[in-house]
């Protein structure tokens, strides 16, 4: 799973491109918001934002991408349950404001979230200081806690097996070309890259990785 995230400042043209995702986004969950449309929601986001004069870039958005054998199969319960898992240890509780999307326009689900780092009592109550790295150690910690294999784990298997499929078809195959197309018939795309001198190198990408959207 991939978590990445930053602290900034949003509009309601933010707001408005979470809720739309091609009109395929879904709201997941929410707190302290009562508003539906964008303006709405960004003014009571406001309220609360400028209750805190101290802090520059008073928002929290997110991107939760887990990978798609796990997130074909989820419900909209379980992905709220994962926004609210990562959104708590960051500090962001039933204190703080924020919303959160299923964006399912490609094959690739993920969230999107934007919360409020000032809580009602106007006190900021998340540190921007690497917070792109706790998110990285979140997303590993929420893996293991749903048993799903992590990013790094996924990404080693996948090498793993190209390089057999790879090796496999090098063998039979009696030409670059003809091993090009014999790794499509596999399932995998063969980049080749080449300049002045020639062959410089490959890239091997599974088909099913391929956004065709």
């Amino acid at each position: 799973m991939v978590i990445s995230a930053s602290t900034r400042n949003v509009s309601s043209k933010s707001i408005q491109y979470q809720q739309s995702d091609k009109e395929q986004s879904v709201e997941v969950c929410r707190n302290g918001l009562s508003g539906e449309k964008p303006k709405e929601l960004f003014e009571e986001f406001k309220q609360v934002a400028d209750l805190n004069t101290r802090t520059e870039n008073k928002y929290v958005t997110a991107v939760i991408s887990p990978p798609k054998e796990y997130s074909r199969d989820l419900t909209l319960e379980e992905w709220g349950k994962l926004a609210e898992d990562y959104l708590k240890k960051e500090g962001i509780g039933k204190n703080n404001q924020y919303l959160v999307h299923l964006h399912q326009s490609t094959d690739d689900k993920h969230l999107h979230i934007i919360a409020n780092r000032i809580d009602y009592h106007g006190k900021n109550q998340v540190t921007s200081h690497n917070i792109g790295e706790r998110a990285s150690g979140h997303a590993e910690v929420l893996s293991k806690e749903r048993n799903w294999k992590t990013a790094q784990e996924i990404t080693g298997e996948k090498k793993a097996e190209i390089k057999n499929v790879l090796l496999e078809e090098k063998g039979q195959s009696r030409s670059l070309g003809d091993l090009v197309l014999r790794m499509d018939k596999r399932g995998y795309v063969m980049q080749i890259s080449e300049n002045s001198k020639g062959l410089n190198g490959a890239r091997i990408i599974p088909k099913a990785d391929i956004n065709m959207n």
